[in-house]
């Protein structure tokens, strides 16, 4: 059920998220997104 499901925003925040590592073949290199930094969640006003 959809209010069981934690928002985006908080698995993008929580530190423990693990990001995989992807490759791009354009540049022939790998990288990994690190988590955001967030200080305070709050609503578009």
């Amino acid at each position: 059920m959809a209010w069981e499901v934690p928002p985006q925003i908080d698995k993008l925040c929580d530190p423990a998220t693990k990001f995989p590592i992807v490759h791009d073949a354009q540049h022939n290199t790998y990288w990994i997104d690190e988590p955001f930094s967030c200080t305070s969640k709050m609503s578009p006003s």
